[in-house]
């Protein structure tokens, strides 16, 4: 097996594993919400699992702090095929982040193809720990990936929307950065979700008609709902007529101080040093 190396920007954190070729390309998917927090990776190919992840916690890359909370982040996909068939999906993920500004991913993985209906579910968990400067990946085997963190970036990186289909998501520039797109930007106000207070602004995007293919003017909208007292995204839309509708909401918020030990490797877990070769994890039986 050819090992690859681990490596990590700005609370980002990557774990490969990869068996000999030929093996399957990885199929990049937002597992968050189109929000921009979370990036997870996952590719299953002769049991080898492909893990990325990227965070913004806070407003230009900064560590928030001083404002707790856990909350659910659920994220449901809709999409109506050609045949009049329709795939709709929901997935759910735990986040918290505590006073000192660490934070905690909790994400399901899918299950492996040919998989028991009565086979655990798999998680991975991604802990960043900004005090300490320390990321750490929590696999399904029972290792803890290691990663330092690197300062922050000078500044944000470019916005992105999520082009989705009925198997995976990808992120790629913003319909305002693509050919003579045509994009609209207002205000929807505040109102009150999950008991906090958030600001939405809705973006309309309209591809013209031949400008990929379609005989008529395509018209994407993206809303986002940020709260300024959480300092992070509460809920996202996406509709885009090609792929579907997808909305991401954070729910059962709790702005308390979380367990401290939710943002420490807990015991039986081994720990990876960065550059260690990267295990398979075999995929269940």
């Amino acid at each position: 097996m050819r090992p690859l190396l681990a490596a990590m920007l700005f609370t980002a954190v990557v774990s490969l594993a990869q068996t000999p070729a030929p093996t399957p390309a990885p199929v990049r998917a937002v597992l968050g919400g189109s929000g921009g927090s979370v990036i997870t990776t996952a590719a299953e190919g002769a049991g080898s699992v492909f893990y990325l992840r990227s965070d913004t916690p806070g407003p230009n890359g900064s560590i928030v702090t001083g404002l707790p909370y856990t909350a659910d982040a659920v994220t449901t996909r809709s999409q109506t095929l050609a045949d009049g068939n329709h795939i709709n999906t929901s997935t759910t993920t735990h986040v918290a982040r505590d006073s000192q500004g660490r934070t905690r991913r909790e994400d399901a993985l899918p299950t492996p193809p040919g998989a028991p209906a009565e086979a655990q579910p798999r998680t991975i968990v991604f802990i960043n720990d900004p005090v300490s400067q320390v990321s750490y990946i929590l696999e399904p085997d029972h290792t803890a990936r290691k990663l330092p963190v690197p300062p922050p970036p000078p500044q944000p990186p470019a916005p992105t929307t999520d082009v989705r289909s009925a198997f995976f998501t990808q992120a790629v520039p913003a319909p305002t950065a693509i050919g003579h797109n045509q994009s609209n930007t207002e205000s929807l106000g505040s109102q009150i979700l999950e008991g906090v207070q958030a600001e939405g602004t809705r973006t309309t995007t309209t591809i013209p008609a031949g400008q990929v293919g379609n005989e008529q003017p395509l018209v994407i909208t993206d809303e986002r709902w940020y709260s300024p007292d959480l300092k992070t995204v509460v809920m996202t839309k996406h509709s885009d007529p090609r792929f579907g509708d997808t909305t991401y909401q954070l729910t059962n918020i709790q702005r308390i101080e979380p367990p401290a030990s939710l943002f420490e490797v807990p015991s039986g877990y081994t720990i990876a040093q960065p550059g260690d070769v990267v295990k398979r994890i075999p995929a269940q039986p």
